[in-house]
């Protein structure tokens, strides 16, 4: 008896180490699915070879040689011969070793055979798909033709309106006239293989109607190429259009001040404290503004910290007690009445908070030679901090003679994308010989904006060259000969600037305090307290 229940228990435990039975089911069915593959394959052969035989075949041999119809069941069974080979040499040694670890290796394997009966199938379908295909486009070669023809007009008008928007823009713009050219290059070369192909249907197109042999396969192909680059001619004209028109087109947006507001909106969770599980009452105080200063106290105290404060009642009363590593000050100055809102019974409370910001910036903003600064606009809090380091800097910039997916999205000092452009100014040179920018009287803004002491601000050639050559298009932020940054919030031009002198120590402790490295992290709004 006790070798009977051994003998159970050990068969049970190898049971349960084999493979789990759907993969044994599906590996042992995949030999079966050679086999029906191969049989198919035999049977559909047969058919070919009995329709070759037959006077119906005479419409389709030129088809059939040319695409080599009969070899089609050959590669059929090269794959299902490369499917039995992996059932045999993989497959069927994994089934007879029946170990669980070898579940996924069988379901590959499996996976692989029936990938390899797919294409079989896929090969030995070509020939009678490919009748189908060739006894639908003469069916419908007529109506082929047609869309053809239209199509073909279609490219024509495309690629006429474009290339005139082309030779304005070209005589607008003559150094840019190689990157027109290079920008209409791939239409032409769709447009001229819509032309052969609508060709090629046109003389199958007039061989069916005379009752001569025409190649249907040829017709079929070329309408349908003829339709895809009549699409693709299309969508693409409309691109480089607006490219092409976007040269006479100019605006920046620079960043011209920025600031936080920031909140604090206490929260006090009350209840009574002599009751067995008492209901804890939440209260959400109206939210009121805080200095930068106070909202870094409030921000720098530790996550761990339970509570700000807290009320207690007893026989005389009861009073609210500042947490010990929380500064009564801060809290007193907040103004909170401890029973704003409170339910009678409780006589216990605990007050947190949570901290939020609204942020916004002004701009600079050029537009085809008018220039204007804005209101101040609300933006998010992504936005504000990947921004807080770019201070009088262009966030966008677009210049005259620039394609639209030229624009300069990185920070880059205000107008300096404009700079060396005739079209905003010119080059002149000091009483010391230095070459600098002066700007024409609409974009005057530019210097002042970054202007000190009554004096405009004027880029210098050698600056404009290093950026131009090595820089552009990427964020620039300059450098003086101490190795510090020259623009941006923590550049010296904007520091020393008639515009932000006086406020830019605030502005640079909010940059810190956004900074992706502070204590605040993303923006520093966190719920602190209980």
């Amino acid at each position: 008896m006790r070798r009977l229940a051994v003998a159970v228990f050990a068969l049970c435990v190898c049971a349960g180490c084999g493979l789990p039975r759907n993969v044994r089911a599906d590996a042992e069915r995949a030999s079966a699915l050679i086999d029906a593959e191969n049989s198919d394959i035999a049977r559909k052969e047969g058919a070919y070879r009995t329709f070759a035989a037959s006077s119906a075949y005479a419409p389709y041999r030129v088809y059939a040689e040319r695409e080599a119809w009969p070899a089609q069941f050959d590669n059929a069974r090269v794959k299902t011969a490369a499917a039995r080979t992996t059932y045999q040499r993989y497959v069927l040694p994994l089934l007879q070793k029946n170990d669980r670890q070898d579940e996924q290796a069988v379901a590959a394997q499996v996976s692989s055979i029936d990938r390899l009966i797919g294409e079989a199938r896929a090969y030995v379908d070509l020939p009678q798909r490919r009748r189908g295909l060739i006894d639908e486009i003469a069916r419908s070669y007529a109506r082929l033709s047609q869309e053809s023809i239209a199509n073909a007009n279609a490219v024509k008008a495309d690629v006429a309106s474009v290339l005139t928007i082309g030779e304005k823009a070209r005589s607008a713009f003559p150094a840019r006239a190689a990157d027109i050219d290079r920008r209409l290059q791939p239409i032409q070369r769709l447009a001229d293989a819509a032309a052969l192909a609508s060709q090629k249907v046109s003389v199958e197109t007039a061989n069916a109607n005379a009752g001569r042999a025409a190649d249907f396969v040829v017709l079929g192909d070329n309408a349908q190429l003829v339709s895809q680059n009549a699409s693709k001619i299309r969508e693409d004209t409309r691109a480089v259009a607006d490219q092409f028109t976007s040269l006479s087109s100019s605006y920046s947006r620079a960043l011209a001040d920025m600031k936080a507001v920031y909140y604090i909106t206490v929260q006090r969770w009350a209840w009574n404290e002599s009751a067995d599980s008492p209901p804890i009452h939440r209260y959400a105080y109206t939210r009121q503004e805080l200095s930068g200063d106070a909202f870094d106290y409030f921000n720098g105290l530790p996550e761990s910290l339970p509570y700000v404060a807290k009320l207690t009642s007893g026989w005389f009363g009861s009073g609210v007690a500042v947490h010990a590593n929380a500064d009564r000050a801060r809290w007193e100055a907040l103004g909170i009445a401890p029973r704003e809102a409170w339910v009678d019974r409780d006589d216990t409370a605990e007050y947190g908070f949570t901290l939020s910001a609204d942020y916004f910036h002004k701009y600079l903003v050029t537009e085809n030679g008018q220039t204007q600064e804005t209101d101040w606009q609300k933006v998010d809090e992504t936005m504000f901090e990947n921004h807080v380091d770019d201070l009088g800097m262009d966030l966008l910039a677009k210049p005259f003679g620039a394609f639209e997916d030229e624009k300069i999205a990185n920070p880059t000092p205000a107008g300096l994308a404009f700079v060396g452009n005739p079209q905003y100014g010119r080059w002149q040179n000091d009483d010391r010989g230095t070459s600098f920018w002066a700007w024409y009287g609409q974009y005057a803004l530019f210097s002042a904006l970054l202007g000190a002491r009554g004096q405009p601000y004027s880029y210098r050639r050698d600056e404009w060259d290093t950026w131009n050559t090595r820089y552009r298009g990427q964020p620039y932020y300059g450098e003086d000969k101490d190795k510090h940054e020259r623009y941006g919030t923590n550049g010296y031009v904007v520091g020393s600037s008639t515009r932000w002198a006086s406020r830019i120590p605030e502005m640079r402790r909010v940059a810190v305090r956004h900074s992706g490295d502070s204590v605040v992290g993303r923006g520093g709004v966190r719920v602190s307290g209980k």
